[in-house]
Order: C-alpha cells, then sequence, then structure tokens
C-alpha cells in the first residue's frame, strides 16, 4: 500500500542518521572529494548544516527526490550547494540511477548505501554541476555513469577548469554561471567534448550496423541505444548555445540549439520549445543580415 510505502521511505532516509559518527563520516566524504576534485575545480566543498530530508512526500526515484529537494531549498538565497542522500540502495533488476544532479544548477542526489561505495558516484555528480558531460561507455574516466575510474578524462578536465569560476547562489544559469566564467574558453571546451561524444556514438553505430551477428530485435534495440535521445547532450548542447550567443558567434549558437531540439526529441516540450527559439534566432539574423 501506499502508507507501506512511505513509511519504507522515511525509514530509509533516517537510516542513514542511525550509526554513530555519522557526522563525521558525511564530513570525511566531503573532504575526500575535495581533494580530488580541488585541483580541476578550485573549490573544497564543505558541509555547514545537516538537515532531515522526508522522502515520501517525493515519490520513489531519485529524479522525483531531487525536485523535492529544489522545492525545499530552491528558494534559499545564500551561496550554497545543496545535496540529498538515501540509504536506500540500486534496485535489483533495475537500471535505476545511483546519482542525479541538476546540470549547471546546485542541487544532487545520491544513493549512499551501506556496502555501496559514494565516492564516486557523489564526484561524479558533482562535475556536472561544473559541466562535466558523459563519455562513451568504453572510456575510462569518472564521467563514464557505468565505469570504474576515479579519473577525469581530459576533455572534461578542460570543461570543468573554464567553469571552475562559477557561482552557487539563487538564479538561473545567467546569474550563477555566465557572468562569472570566461566564455570564449568554455564555448571552445565544451565544442571540443560534445564533438567528440558525438563521434564515438556514430562510430558505435556504424559498428553496429558492420556486425552480421547483430539481428532481430536484439540488434534494434542496440540501434535505438546508439541513436535514441540523450537529453544529457541537449542540456549540453543548449548550454553551448547560451556561450555561443554570448560571445557574438550567433550561428554557432542557432546550430546548438537545433541540435539540442534533435537530441531532446522534437516532440517532447523541451524539443519544441529548442526548435522553436532556434528559428526566431535564426529568422532574427536574417533579418539583421537582410537575408531573404
Amino acid at each position: 500500500t501506499q502508507v507501506e510505502v512511505d513509511r519504507e521511505l522515511r525509514r530509509l532516509d533516517a537510516a542513514l542518521r542511525e550509526p554513530a559518527g555519522w557526522r563525521f563520516r558525511q564530513r570525511r566524504l566531503w573532504l575526500e572529494v575535495s581533494a580530488s576534485l580541488g585541483p580541476l575545480t578550485g573549490a573544497r566543498f564543505v558541509p555547514v548544516s545537516f538537515t532531515p530530508f522526508d522522502a515520501a512526500p517525493t515519490g520513489a526515484t531519485l529524479e522525483s527526490r531531487l525536485r523535492g529537494l529544489v522545492y525545499q531549498t530552491g528558494t534559499r538565497d545564500e551561496e550554497a550547494l545543496f545535496a540529498g542522500f538515501t540509504a536506500e540502495g540500486t534496485p535489483r533488476r533495475s537500471v535505476a540511477r545511483r546519482g542525479v544532479a541538476i546540470y549547471l544548477g546546485r542541487h544532487l542526489f545520491v544513493r549512499d548505501a551501506r556496502g555501496e561505495p559514494v565516492e564516486r558516484v557523489l564526484a561524479h555528480e558533482l562535475l556536472h554541476l561544473y559541466g562535466g558531460i558523459h563519455v562513451a561507455d568504453d572510456l575510462a574516466s569518472l564521467m563514464n555513469p557505468s565505469g570504474e575510474s576515479s579519473q577525469v578524462d581530459e576533455l572534461n578536465g578542460g570543461i570543468v577548469r573554464s567553469m571552475s569560476a562559477r557561482r552557487f547562489g539563487p538564479g538561473g544559469q545567467e546569474d550563477t554561471v555566465l557572468p562569472h566564467v570566461p566564455i570564449d574558453e568554455a564555448a571552445a571546451a565544451f565544442t571540443r567534448a560534445l564533438e567528440v561524444n558525438l563521434h564515438f556514438r556514430r562510430t558505435g553505430l556504424a559498428d553496429l550496423l558492420g556486425d552480421a551477428k547483430l539481428v532481430g530485435p536484439g540488434a534494434y534495440a542496440e540501434a535505438q541505444r546508439v541513436t535514441g535521445q540523450d537529453t544529457h547532450l541537449a542540456d549540453v548542447s543548449s548550454f553551448v548555445a547560451r556561450l555561443y550567443w554570448a560571445s557574438e558567434q550567433r550561428v554557432q549558437s542557432v546550430a546548438m540549439l537545433e541540435l539540442a531540439a534533435r537530441l531532446y526529441g522534437r516532440q517532447t516540450p523541451q524539443g519544441r520549445a529548442a526548435w522553436t527559439q532556434a528559428q526566431v534566432l535564426r529568422r532574427r539574423l536574417r533579418f539583421e543580415l537582410g537575408v531573404e
């Protein structure tokens, strides 16, 4: 029943605060992550407050819990990063994520179950707040969600270094990111990483189509995986469009918005919004250039 589910969610969240020394464990976790990411971010992450988080009203998925965390903290105006934790482990026979973050935002949520190391998951999600991009499944990198490496690949390193001056105050990217980072450097770093990422995906598809052993539903499912919508890369493309517009590279900005629309899926709300914005900007550019 729903009552039983709610009780279980509350128990799981409380489980993180039951063991003796749980505050020390949290501080040590953030210290370790700070030490590993500090050379890139130039930041030290220090817990300044611990607040019980009731997950029951937010739902069972990490995405829904992240939305709940944003709702509970989103109006606070201090310079702060907000992280939620649950003791619930990854469900068996499930592709449920171990962590989620708002891309270039200031909120993240991770699973911190006993027996499951959480340091890599937390570091991975933190890099999303600095613009980190997922890499191909066969690359050894902290930004490979299915991998084990804790090293940051060169392209993501360039992104994070270019974004290290970003702030974690209230407001959107117009307030916390764009005024504080070197626009041209960031645009170049993101573009390099995005081009390589898309290249690897196209290569994966070519390998798939050239493998005669992959036939039937299995091959179709794999083709869908390689070419399907990727909202993460769509978020990246959308942000790169903002960088290009800010640096007066307007044609490139429109192209990135159109790419974002395709990656979101043209029929999704985000995809329609990105495509509409791209066409408005395209018409504006044609008018300014006197092109019929």
